[in-house]
Order: C-alpha cells, then structure tokens, then sequence
C-alpha cells in the first residue's frame, strides 16, 4: 500500500515537461493516464491551489487535523 507522502516524493524528483503515466481507480475500473507536468503556479496562486487540493484529499480520506495542545508540543519533544 503506498501513502500520499510516497505520491508526494515520487511527483517531487520530477521536472516541469516530464510526462508520466498513471493507473486510477473509478468505479470499480482502471483507468490510465498519460499527463504532461507542468511548472508551479506563482505564489499566490500555487498556495492558494495547495490549500484546496489539501482539503479535497484530507476529505476524501477522512482525515481531519487540528493544532497541538502547548502541552502536546512539549510532550513530542
């Protein structure tokens, strides 16, 4: 099984023009996909695009977060 963190790094040793094929999964079928990636958005707009991509998959996944107690963060450390 691979974690969104293993997408993460994988996508992250790329350059902009690389193509890459990828294998999904959609009602219960294979799909594939050959994609042309592109350089990051400016600033405004990549923080922006992040955001909402981030709170798409943490909600597709169920994941929800919130911030640490100070109490937490002295127990981590």
């Amino acid at each position: 099984m691979y974690e969104s963190s293993d997408l993460q790094e994988r996508v992250g040793r790329l350059q902009p023009g690389d193509k890459i094929h990828l294998t999904v999964l959609r009602d219960g079928a294979e799909k594939n996909f050959t994609v042309t990636l592109k350089a990051d958005a400016p600033t405004a707009t990549r923080s922006a695009t992040v955001t909402k991509s981030a709170s798409e998959l943490y909600n597709k996944l169920g994941a929800s977060f919130v911030p640490l107690t100070p109490a937490q963060k002295l127990s981590s450390m």
